[in-house]
């Protein structure tokens, strides 16, 4: 009998792909930023380029901001995620919110936002609760953005937009993780036993902190005299950062011949 052969070893990009679908399942959001995320990792997110190319009504295939109007670029995923003026501050308020958690600026490149591509970011975090916490950040922001930009014509979308509404579903993210990760003490008398899935950790708030509370940036469990734990958010409009200003609104007319411009 021939010897038996060694089983071939994955490819290095293979290995790479199967790490980033890993991170994404594993990140504590929502199914909707997950759902987001995928679709953006496979490119099938209906942009306006997209839309106008299979025949779409009304479908405009260049980017329809305002500041975009004279150079008209293509309006593709990579466009309106990392390259349209409109979201710039947005951009921006991602980059410097995670340089105060961890110290480090991501790329703010297709590679890194769209695709979480790891070698495209020599400092990407690689301590599982910091790479989770990074992608909780990163797939909120996706959506929010995302979401923004596909709001009512009357509304112009701002990068203040974007953040506002990545701000509101992290403190949702928190404050849900804490409840599950340090319910109030009182509720186990009254549970029944066969319901209870898992032992109720010695260190909840440690278990807490090492995720969201990540260098006591955007929240921190504190551990009372009495043993209760509660929860301190720290994640606002202004905390780590400061978020991009409100824009005016142009009047109706403006905005009309600048769309039609």
């Amino acid at each position: 009998l021939a010897p038996a052969q060694p089983a071939p070893q994955p490819a290095a990009d293979v290995l790479e792909i199967n790490a980033a679908w890993r991170r994404l399942w594993a990140a504590p959001v929502g199914n909707r930023a997950h759902s987001l995320a995928w679709r953006l990792m496979h490119g099938c997110l209906p942009c306006g380029l997209y839309r106008a190319t299979h025949g779409c009504r009304g479908a405009q295939p260049y980017c329809t901001w305002p500041a975009c109007a004279q150079s008209r670029p293509a309006a593709t995923l990579e466009h309106i995620f990392v390259q349209c003026s409109a979201y710039a501050a947005a951009r921006a308020w991602l980059a410097s919110t995670w340089h105060a958690v961890s110290g480090h600026l991501p790329p703010l490149t297709a590679a890194v936002l769209l695709g979480d591509c790891r070698t495209a970011w020599p400092s990407a975090p690689s301590a599982p609760a910091e790479a989770q916490l990074w992608s909780a950040l990163r797939q909120s922001w996706l959506l929010a953005l995302w979401e923004v930009h596909n709001q009512p014509a009357a509304q112009q979308p701002s990068s203040h937009a974007v953040v506002a509404a990545t701000v509101h579903d992290l403190q949702q993210l928190i404050r849900s993780s804490f409840c599950f990760c340090c319910p109030a003490s009182s509720i186990y008398p009254v549970l029944p036993s066969r319901i209870l899935t898992r032992a109720v950790p010695a260190t909840p708030a440690d278990d807490f902190n090492g995720l969201w509370g990540l260098n006591g940036v955007l929240c921190q469990a504190v551990t009372q005299a009495d043993g209760s734990v509660t929860l301190d958010v720290r994640l606002s409009m202004q905390h780590p950062v400061p978020a991009p200003l409100e824009q005016p609104q142009p009047p109706p007319d403006a905005a009309a011949e600048a769309a039609a411009a």
